[in-house]
């Protein structure tokens, strides 16, 4: 499971916090892809030097999906404890998210089957 991998190496290097929410780990993968989708990041650094990338998600509305509201609804998103706005935030460093864009890139390449040429020139010495 890819989820996983993913989260295990997130929290291993402590760029997620879930902000005292219980999340699984198709959750914690959803709400990064969630932040980066709906542009909730904030880059921070001083003189110019990104010192490190924020990203956030955020709750969903508190309103049932379906077009007739249900007598249960269980359409209702879960609502979670906020920290500033934000139910889950990721922090990287430079470093890290340059760490992390690899594990996912050669993930995929691995899934995908394709073989990465040597002498290629849009790869780096290290991976």
């Amino acid at each position: 499971m890819k989820s996983s991998h993913f989260t295990k190496w997130l929290e291993e290097n402590g760029i997620v916090d879930k902000h005292g929410n219980d999340y699984n780990l198709d959750d914690v993968v959803r709400y990064l892809r969630n932040g980066l989708a709906h542009f909730n990041i904030k880059v921070n650094g001083d003189e110019g030097k990104i010192e490190n990338v924020r990203i956030t998600a955020k709750n969903l509305k508190e309103r049932p999906i379906c077009k007739q509201p249900c007598d249960n609804p269980r359409c209702v998103p879960r609502q979670f404890t906020k920290n500033n706005g934000s139910i889950c935030t990721f922090s990287f460093s430079v470093d890290q998210l340059v760490r992390f864009m690899k594990l996912v890139i050669n993930d995929s390449l691995m899934d995908h089957e394709i073989m990465r040429c040597e002498d290629c020139p849009h790869t780096t010495p290290d991976g």
